[in-house]
């Protein structure tokens, strides 16, 4: 199931790496954000704890909006998602 949010919010994407089933921390985090547009942007990475990562964006644009995180070696690995964004009822 997709997550649907409402245009204007702020909204936090999560990565929780792992070896299977102890966290990893992979030598550098990126996530890059893609809006209904195409415009791409990479928002600022917080490191939450070991193997836990954050990023949030505020969603100005309705549609579908994708998201991909990748780490680098030692504990490299790639992740992707798909959310979508729908009008406010108080435009």
């Amino acid at each position: 199931m997709m997550n649907t949010y409402t245009r204007g919010q702020l909204v936090r994407l999560t990565l929780t790496a792992t070896d299977g089933s102890a966290p990893v921390s992979p030598a550098s985090v990126v996530c890059r954000v893609r809006d209904p547009a195409g415009v791409e942007t990479q928002p600022t990475v917080v490191v939450d704890a070991a193997g836990a990562y954050h990023a949030d964006i505020a969603v100005l644009a309705t549609g579908f909006w994708q998201y991909r995180w990748s780490g680098a070696a030692p504990a490299q690995g790639a992740a992707e998602g798909l959310f979508h964004v729908r009008e406010s009822e108080f435009v």
